[in-house]
């Protein structure tokens, strides 16, 4: 059971998702605390167009000493209400949903594992006692067959003791049916590619002491704590939301390079 487990957690794709929602809420925490990016932009305007002559026009003598009208602007937004601490405490609360609902895949998991587990050792010794009924019973067909040649028994009774025989090693084939089931079911919680060749080697009773809670343990179900922590996140998310009424000022600072001349030199007449 144990190795069958440690496959799983390996495994399963439905774990491996609760792993990379931990994953993607962590970052999302992590973006939450960092403060918003400064915005810096750049414009160029008044740019002449030459149609007639490129003499003296514009265009001529360095880049920055021309008439354009360069424009740099920086820009920061501000945030107010305490948005940026109650975005924190969502993305805190959503990082511990994901864990717990983690930690709830994996308690699942190990609970699917031992389900599947017990259901192919069940399986297993119904086919076994099947096939010791099944054996004895044709004994019994034999013995029948050689009284009946002896005259000791009744023809109907001889094929009575037959088609018992014969029903019995119909349900062995059923068993052994359920059996490949409760393996195929098996196979696919662990993970893996086959299981009909697996001699599972914990029985019953062992299996039933590693899954069953040791005295005084009243650690909270993750799947509640979730429940929980989701609450948690919830009312975090509300606070978020009321603090939008409080408008975020933007503060900027504007460098405008714009030299007195006219566009339209080289235009005269």
């Amino acid at each position: 059971l144990d190795e069958v487990s440690r496959s799983a957690i390996e495994h399963n794709h439905d774990l491996i998702a609760a792993g990379d929602g931990v994953a993607a809420a962590l970052a999302i925490r992590i973006g939450a605390a960092e403060l918003q990016n400064p915005t810096l932009s750049a414009s160029l305007s008044k740019v002449p167009i030459p149609i007639r002559s490129r003499e003296n026009d514009a265009h001529q003598g360095a880049l920055w000493d021309r008439t354009y009208d360069w424009v740099f602007q920086l820009q920061q937004l501000v945030e107010l209400g305490g948005k940026r601490g109650k975005r924190r405490d969502s993305a805190a609360f959503g990082l511990r949903v994901a864990d717990e609902q983690r930690r709830d895949a994996e308690r699942t998991l190990y609970a699917a594992v031992a389900q599947a587990y017990v259901q192919v050792l069940a399986a297993e010794e119904r086919r076994r006692i099947g096939e010791k009924e099944a054996a004895a019973l044709d004994q019994e067909v034999a013995i029948a067959a050689k009284r009946h040649a002896a005259g000791d028994l009744a023809l109907v009774e001889a094929e009575r003791i037959t088609a018992t025989a014969v029903l019995r090693r119909i349900d062995v084939e059923i068993a052994s049916g359920d059996e490949h089931a409760a393996r195929i079911a098996l196979q696919v919680v662990a993970g893996l590619d086959s299981a009909d060749d697996w001699l599972l080697s914990d029985n019953l009773e062992m299996v039933l002491k590693r899954v069953t809670p040791s005295p005084g343990h009243e650690a909270e179900r993750p799947d509640v704590a979730a429940a929980k922590r989701a609450e948690e996140k919830a009312a975090a998310d509300l606070s978020l939301a009321e603090s939008g009424r409080i408008p975020d000022p933007t503060i900027g600072v504007q460098f405008e390079h714009n030299p007195p001349g006219d566009m339209f030199i080289g235009r005269r007449r």
